[in-house]
């Protein structure tokens, strides 16, 4: 029984760490990119052509950070490919 109640308390704190603010999202119907308020990047979802731009073509079901870059400004994306621009106008 003194599980549950930690069980309850990893779970919540899990969301807790991922409902942080957004300062922009968007998704297509596989996969979802955003930039923190803190500019960072970051997607989930299918990632079978490399779409997420994490290096690699594993499924991401947690939001993962896309490098450590932190002057990310906008981003769009379709089913297979996200676009982001950095403050700098940079792609």
């Amino acid at each position: 029984m003194k599980k549950l109640p930690l069980l309850l308390l990893a779970l919540l704190t899990t969301c807790f760490n991922y409902a942080q603010c957004w300062q922009s999202v968007a998704a297509s119907y596989r996969n979802t990119s955003a930039i923190k308020t803190d500019g960072t990047l970051w997607a989930w979802g299918k990632n079978l052509r490399g779409q997420l731009g994490d290096g690699t073509n594993t499924d991401r079901l947690i939001p993962t950070k896309i490098n450590s870059d932190n002057n990310w400004r906008r981003i769009s994306l379709g089913e297979q490919f996200v676009i982001a621009i950095k403050t700098d106008g940079t792609l």
